[in-house]
């Protein structure tokens, strides 16, 4: 089974199952008794949202995080810093696992060799700073695997359904926000008008695109490439002081 590394839609799984299920998310925060339970059910929630398909290691990081953040709301500070610790462990062995030297880029799983255009959002989700020059370089090792043309393709290795032929068009505006981030406003800029060009009569997009045809594939409408859109548009926006 494909395994589902969007951050993004992981983060809205953890957000749905906290909501759901409130006694539990009290339990991992303020009773070390039922801690490990309650941090369990939680994941499974999450993994039953995903049908199975979320990455368990981006799930425990973002539950972890997402805790640490409730914890300190609530200024239970002890239990904000031993949330901090886990997600700063769990940061360590990604950090330490996940980088693949030969390649100079983070891969798609621990002591992997593959590339997934989700790292494209590790400064997004604030896992590396745009400066950080591992974050450079990993955006450099997808421009030269999975950049075709002026679409990104979400990983090049065969699934269920065989190698992929077409582009996930919310992996280019990940890839937009990620040149936004390194500075590269410009080239970001020739990509989003391009993509914008390739939209439906009704100024909407599907999930996936043929990069030799520019016709759209896949289910439609799809709510994340949308998503991606708005998100780019507002990355490429002047300021509101600046634009008058």
């Amino acid at each position: 089974m494909l395994q589902n590394r969007d951050t993004d839609q992981i983060a809205r799984w953890v957000t749905e199952a906290f909501a759901a299920h409130v006694q539990a998310v009290q339990d991992a925060i303020s009773n070390p008794r039922k801690l490990k339970a309650a941090r369990g059910f939680l994941t499974g929630q999450v993994m039953k949202l995903s049908g199975g398909q979320a990455d368990p290691r981006i799930v425990g990081e973002l539950i972890e995080a997402e805790l640490a953040k409730i914890a300190a709301r609530l200024g239970l500070s002890e239990r904000e810093a031993y949330w901090k610790a886990q997600a700063e462990l769990i940061h360590a062995a990604v950090c330490a696992r996940a980088w693949n030297d030969h390649k100079k880029a983070f891969t798609a799983a621990f002591e992997g060799d593959s590339l997934d255009a989700s790292l494209l959002l590790m400064h997004e989700v604030g896992f590396l700073a745009a400066d950080d020059f591992r974050f450079a370089a990993t955006v450099a090792a997808i421009e030269r695997e999975l950049r075709h043309g002026d679409y990104i393709f979400r990983y090049v290795e065969e699934d269920d359904f065989g190698a992929p032929e077409n582009a996930f068009i919310v992996c280019t505006y990940w890839y937009i926000h990620a040149l936004v981030a390194l500075g590269r406003n410009d080239e970001a800029r020739l990509l989003f008008e391009n993509l914008l060009s390739r939209h439906n009569r009704h100024g909407l997009f599907a999930e996936h695109l043929d990069i030799r045809t520019g016709e759209q594939w896949g289910n439609f409408v799809q709510t994340y490439s949308m998503v991606g859109l708005i998100h780019s548009a507002i990355r490429l926006s002047k300021r509101w002081d600046a634009a008058f």
